[in-house]
């Protein structure tokens, strides 16, 4: 009996050890991109493209990051970019938060069915949106103007079935005492159903937030003029802003300068980011 719980406890060991190494070699494998770029912000082109490769600059170039903003008008990108990412996050959890609740507890005629089809539109690609979407945006005159990407974003189908999960799992009977004291839908999706969604509404906030941020070729095409692109947009034309030659440094460097926001607040949010995953994924019911 004691050499099985002996062997059960070295197993249970063994497999804890195991675990342990794989994560740490999978976040390896996520950090070193990361990492490369940040290290390669500090270097020339030359020590960058160089074979074999060095991770640690020879000498830590500051001037790479002023040149960027030299270059580029960084903290007009930067306004750009935090406009455009915080107005788009913020009305993606209004309409998201208030389309789960009423798929999640109101009973109306065809909701199953709007739902579905909601949740359909998350396996559609991308890229065959871009046309029409084009199109709507061109025809409401709305090319060059903040609300062409402001507007396609607060329509989030994966926001809307996120708040969904999270909501099925607060107590129908909560809601209807609170009802039967006289309290409005409204009222009851204010005061009650918003506070307790607080981990989904971080978890949904960091993913809109990253999203809108990092988005490229949306912003490309809706705004072309210099003074209103974005600045994932802006860093494009940091590879080849000197004699046609590809600036590695430079690019890396304005990378680099546009990642900071976003682990700022996942930073900030990590906490309940995990709290509103996990919640999440266990809620299920249709």
């Amino acid at each position: 009996m004691k050499k099985q719980q002996k062997r059960a406890g070295a197993t249970r060991v063994l497999a804890k050890i195991s675990r342990e190494t794989l994560l740490w070699i999978g976040g390896a494998i996520f950090v070193l991109p990361f990492l490369w770029m940040v290290l390669g912000s500090f270097k020339t082109t030359a020590e960058i493209t160089r074979i074999p490769i060095t991770l640690l600059p020879e000498e830590w170039l500051i001037n790479n990051f002023v040149e960027v903003i030299i270059l580029l008008d960084v903290p007009r990108l930067f306004f750009n970019s935090c406009l455009i990412a915080v107005t788009a996050t913020l009305g993606s959890l209004i309409t998201s938060a208030m389309a789960g609740y009423a798929f999640a507890k109101l009973r109306f005629r065809g909701s199953n069915s709007a739902f579905y089809a909601i949740f359909i539109t998350m396996i559609i690609p991308y890229f065959l949106t871009l046309i029409p979407s084009y199109l709507i945006v061109y025809r409401l005159g709305l090319i060059n103007n903040y609300l062409a990407v402001i507007l396609p974003g607060l329509a989030n189908s994966f926001g809307v079935f996120m708040m969904r999960q999270f909501i099925l799992g607060i107590p129908n009977d909560l809601l209807d005492a609170a009802r039967i004291d006289g309290c409005s839908e409204f009222r009851i999706f204010w005061m009650i159903v918003l506070p307790l969604c607080w981990p989904a509404l971080a978890t949904l906030s960091i993913f809109s937030f990253m999203w809108n941020w990092q988005d490229f070729l949306w912003p490309l095409l809706v705004l072309p003029n210099k003074d209103m692109m974005t600045l994932e947009v802006g860093i494009n034309y940091l590879q080849t802003v000197r004699s046609g030659v590809i600036n590695y440094q430079y690019a890396m460097a304005g990378a680099t300068i546009a990642i900071v926001p976003v682990l700022i607040v996942f930073l900030i949010m990590q906490n309940q980011i995990i709290k509103g995953v996990t919640v999440t994924g266990m809620k299920g019911g249709a």
